[in-house]
């Protein structure tokens, strides 16, 4: 068995046409020996960084150790350092009603939607001719928006964020991009 993390469109669709594959739906089930093993044998830096934290755990230096060691730490899916190195890997298929509510996109297709069909994740919002918006804020904020079509707008208590729906999925690199940039600004 293999696993294959984001397949281009050409394997992708090589894996539909032969219809003898699965899709992952990130559920697992592994013993913490299990995943302790897979990270020594495939994340090595990973698995020497966190396991100095051992000593450290239900201590009140716990949080401290996280704080600093945890931005050391190398940015990887557990998908891409363990599940398509591993050779242990076993599969149950099951068919039940899932989605990965891994984007802003999917939480605005399962939410309830208002009768302009936008969706409102806490607080108030007042929308004028805006159709298909996701709205996520402060549950004390008041929001206005106005000729909005299909954009995700997020507010944080340190950034807010307005962007076109079809752009959900690079969400995470606008953020990070504009982190890095706004800081700049600040010195």
């Amino acid at each position: 068995m293999e696993f294959t993390e984001k397949p281009d469109l050409e394997t992708a669709q090589k894996f539909i046409d032969a219809q003898n594959y699965f899709w992952n739906s990130g559920i697992f089930v592994w013993s913490a020996k299990a995943v302790l093993d897979g990270f020594k044998i495939h994340a090595p830096s990973l698995y020497n960084l966190f396991f100095q934290a051992y000593e450290h755990l239900n201590t009140a230096a716990e949080s401290a150790f996280i704080d600093k060691n945890y931005p050391l730490a190398q940015n990887i899916s557990i998908d891409y350092a363990l599940m398509e190195k591993s050779d242990n890997i076993y599969l149950i298929p099951a068919r039940f009603d899932w989605n990965d509510l891994g984007s802003w996109k999917s939480i605005y297709d399962r939410l309830p939607k208002d009768d302009q069909n936008n969706v409102v994740v806490n607080g108030a919002v007042y929308a004028e001719k805006s159709h298909g918006n996701l709205v996520r804020i402060d549950p004390k904020k008041k929001v206005v928006i106005s000729g909005l079509e299909n954009f995700i707008i997020v507010d944080t208590e340190e950034v807010l964020m307005i962007c076109p729906m079809d752009k959900n999925q690079q969400v995470n690199d606008l953020s990070k991009n504009a982190s890095k940039k706004l800081e700049n600004k600040k010195d």
